[in-house]
């Protein structure tokens, strides 16, 4: 098992040519801060590729950007299902603060008392911690979901609730595995992103030092949930 981590974790420097697929995908995701959601459409698209190989039997690896179309139509559905799996967090969260930024608002065009604020108050906590919930409610079988979509190609495969749910069923400790892999690198990354903060000066740095560090932490998490997916597959075929 500890091995099979090992290959996961130094796949994207092993194929000849990978400098210029990882430059690539940071540079796209470097973007993102300048243009948002375009180039993490693509980046996205990628990392379902990578999906799509694992899960056909292929070795994780680093492919070439060289069907974009394909990419970006990938990173489109990917983008769209992942945004209806956390819409209700979202809807929730966001209208905690409207509501809560509102009240303050009316608040500061009278001089007299008013519960406002405090309503304000009570509905931005509500949506928060309500909205988080669901925000990770939603975000857990996600990645499933995704390799679904990435295995048979159309977009209403992110929505076969029962076809994943009976592949986490089948391997949940792969999936867990996965998922342990996921947060953890993330974790990691958040650290070393945080390394600049240490000099004002070198806080410019921190786009450049994350661009890199959150393509990696998507591309192995591609191969991850994608082995996950493989295995969960096979698991299911010899249950039938």
């Amino acid at each position: 098992m500890l091995e099979n981590v090992k290959a996961l974790l130094k796949f994207p420097f092993k194929e000849r040519g990978w400098q210029n697929h990882f430059l690539l995908g940071s540079a796209l995701l470097l973007a993102n801060y300048i243009i948002p959601i375009i180039p993490f459409i693509f980046v996205l698209g990628y990392v379902i590729a990578i999906m799509r190989r694992v899960i056909q039997g292929e070795e994780p690896s680093l492919p070439a950007w060289d069907n974009l179309g394909k990419i970006a139509a990938d990173g489109l559905r990917g983008f769209v299902a992942a945004l209806i799996y956390l819409l209700p967090g979202l809807v929730l969260v966001i209208g905690g603060y409207m509501a809560y930024f509102f009240t303050i608002l009316i608040q500061t065009q009278t001089e007299k008392f008013s519960l406002a604020p405090v309503l304000g108050f009570a509905f931005y906590f509500i949506g928060l911690f309500v909205g988080l919930a669901l925000l990770i409610l939603g975000s857990i079988p996600l990645p499933a979901a995704l390799a679904n979509l990435a295995a048979k190609g159309h977009f209403g495969a992110a929505f076969e609730v029962t076809e994943w749910w009976n592949l986490i069923k089948a391997n949940p400790w792969g999936y867990l595995g996965a998922w342990v892999i996921t947060i953890g690198l993330g974790y990691v990354g958040s650290w070393l992103s945080l390394l600049p903060y240490v000099t004002v000066i070198l806080c410019c740095l921190v786009p450049l030092i994350w661009a890199p560090i959150g393509f990696y932490v998507l591309v192995v998490a591609g191969a991850a949930f994608g082995l996950f997916y493989r295995e969960s597959s096979f698991s299911t075929t010899e249950i039938e």
